[in-house]
């Protein structure tokens, strides 16, 4: 079984990665992260599979902290971590450049699965 630690480590953090839409919905303890490439850290390379858009969802979201200090008009990703804290619970940490940082925790997340091109050779 993957799980959301396993897919962000197999795309490189999502590195490079621009946040297309972010929905927090604290009534519904739900965070979405939207982004344009979820294989962005690979392009150039024989496995870049091209632009993949997608989407990650946090649910049983129990704490968001935004440390986001910028003038810039997009969010670029530097890195994503998902480290477990208990048995249920999760801090995702989303970095961006040139400045800033998403903190979420949550119970559990829903993400696609997404295929690199095989290197050969």
């Amino acid at each position: 079984m993957t799980t959301l630690k396993d897919l962000l480590q197999q795309l490189g953090g999502l590195h490079d990665a621009v946040v297309t839409r972010l929905t927090w919905s604290p009534g519904d303890r739900f965070f979405c992260i939207e982004v344009d490439d979820l294989c962005g850290n690979f392009e150039g390379l024989p496995e870049y599979p091209g632009a993949v858009p997608g989407r990650i969802e946090l649910g049983d979201v129990r704490h968001v902290l935004f440390d986001i200090n910028t003038s810039e008009p997009r969010l670029a990703i530097q890195d994503f971590e998902v480290e477990q804290i208990d048995a249920t619970q999760y801090r995702s940490s989303l970095s961006f450049w040139p400045a800033g940082r998403i903190t979420v925790l949550h119970a559990h997340a829903s993400f696609p699965t997404v295929r690199l091109r095989p290197v050969i050779g």
